[in-house]
């Protein structure tokens, strides 16, 4: 699998929910917000992933069809749809293809994880969440006690020393399975999707409601300290209510 050099779990988990949240979107106008499942609707495989996971379907959604998702879309009607639910499922699936892929690369330039030199490691900051769980750092804290402050969009010269200086060190290439490390993977990528969640995805979804409705709003950050607006989750709308103002923003 391609995937682009140097670019963070992070980065990708962004650049994937913002392209699904645009087909959850899609999907939502082009079914009267689910009143109406349609074949041409789910034309998409990740409309039908979108579809199956918001309605908590136990479907693989790599196998099944749009013919599919639509009959379990009608035995499953009286189960709400959940937005996150839905929206997520594609990013983890991203996610862990993405990983797999790293890993694989990984492997392949440390002739096994038996060689790891300090040009490889500072070129490749991506690589330093699997690199970290190889040599058996399960904290932030403690990889920046031991090799100083790194992330996996930047590592320096110094600090690619000391990672590579510890894992000569601690790594035993054959205690090493991929499986394993993948595994210990899954609580950096839920915190990923996480965050993303509270960024991305619930002020999206806000904002499309709002245009919609053809309330002008604008981002939080623009206009942090105006009375009478409502923030809501990131967005200010001026649309006007009755509401006591101790609701409103100040």
């Amino acid at each position: 699998m391609k995937v682009g050099r140097n670019q963070s779990l992070y980065n990708i988990a962004k650049a994937e929910i913002q392209r699904l949240i645009e087909i959850y979107l899609k999907l939502i106008e082009d079914t009267s917000n689910l009143e109406n499942v349609t074949p041409e609707a789910l034309s998409s495989k990740e409309s039908v992933v979108i579809l199956l996971a918001g309605k908590g379907s136990q479907l693989d959604p790599n196998t099944a069809t749009a013919e599919n998702a639509i009959a379990e879309w009608e035995r499953r009607q009286a189960v709400p749809f959940d937005i996150e639910t839905g929206v997520t499922a594609g990013v983890y699936l991203k996610l862990r293809e993405v990983a797999e892929g790293y890993f694989d690369e990984l492997y392949e330039f440390t002739q096994g994880l038996t060689k790891f030199d300090v040009e490889s490691i500072r070129k490749n900051p991506h690589w330093l969440p699997f690199l970290q769980h190889a040599c058996g750092i399960f904290s932030k804290s403690k990889l920046k006690e031991i090799v100083g402050s790194v992330n996996d969009t930047g590592i320096s010269v110094k600090a690619a020393e000391r990672l590579a200086q510890c894992l000569k060190e601690r790594v035993i290439p054959k205690n090493i399975m991929k499986g394993e490390i993948l595994t210990r993977l899954g609580g950096t990528l839920e915190g990923i999707v996480r965050d993303l969640v509270g960024r991305i995805l619930l002020e999206s979804v806000v904002a499309s409601a709002l245009e919609a409705e053809g309330l002008p709003f604008q981002r939080e950050e623009d206009y942090p300290h105006l009375p009478g607006l409502y923030m809501i989750s990131g967005l200010i709308s001026s649309f006007q209510t009755q509401l006591h103002p101790r609701f409103l923003s100040k």
